[in-house]
């Protein structure tokens, strides 16, 4: 049993990316520095820089289809914010609000040798493993990225549930990338119809990223 559990930690860890503590950078308007993670970006013009406070009170009001029972409790139990978050509408927004996330997490001897296409596989595979609805839709293929020595990108679906019963499909486009000792995720988040989609302005943020050493 203790064995069971040990794997099903693991999987919620790989889940839920157990984020270091959050980095706070300096926004300009539109663009967002961050010296100590290498990160630099521009949000669209009427996108919502959100506090990961705010951000996790809106998650409350989000539902999942765990797997098991079992899964549930161990997934909630190490699951942590995330670094950052980007919204196209005001947090308070009570549709489907797309958004843009980063988790930094720390390597581990579990996943400090793997490729970051293996790594992200297997982040895939927890997904499909914790959750009862994730669909793959484009598994985890190697990719460039300006001042990034390795990166993956995949994309995957799941059930958005809300907790007064509204349900939809969401779609989380999503890039692994290694920083010295950590990895950064970014997920790009939306649902598979307007208002809900921003697929263009996903493709124009990811061009503004830039990592410098």
């Amino acid at each position: 049993m203790q064995a069971r559990r040990d794997f099903l930690t693991m999987l919620a860890g790989l889940a839920t990316n157990q984020a270091l503590k959050a980095f706070s950078g300096v926004v300009e308007g539109d663009r967002y520095v961050n010296s100590r993670l290498g990160l630099e970006f521009s949000k669209p013009p009427s996108w919502h820089f959100v506090s990961v406070v705010d951000f996790s009170a809106v998650r409350l009001e989000q539902k999942m289809s765990y797997s098991s029972d079992e899964i549930e409790e161990v997934f909630k139990r190490y699951e942590h914010p995330p670094s950052l978050v980007v919204t196209k509408y005001p947090v308070e927004h009570d549709e489907l609000n797309p958004n843009f996330m980063l988790w930094v997490d720390p390597l581990d001897a579990d996943t400090k040798n793997l490729s970051m296409v293996e790594y992200l596989d297997l982040f895939l595979k927890s997904r499909r493993h914790v959750f009862a609805d994730v669909w793959i839709d484009e598994k985890a293929t190697e990719i460039s990225l300006p001042g990034v020595t390795e990166a993956a990108q995949a994309r995957f679906r799941y059930n958005y549930q809300h907790v007064d019963g509204r349900c939809m499909d969401v779609e989380s486009h999503s890039i692994l990338l290694l920083r010295g000792n950590t990895t950064h995720i970014l997920h790009m988040i939306q649902g598979m119809e307007a208002p809900a989609r921003a697929e263009a302005e996903f493709r124009t943020l990811l061009k503004s990223i830039r990592y410098t050493t």
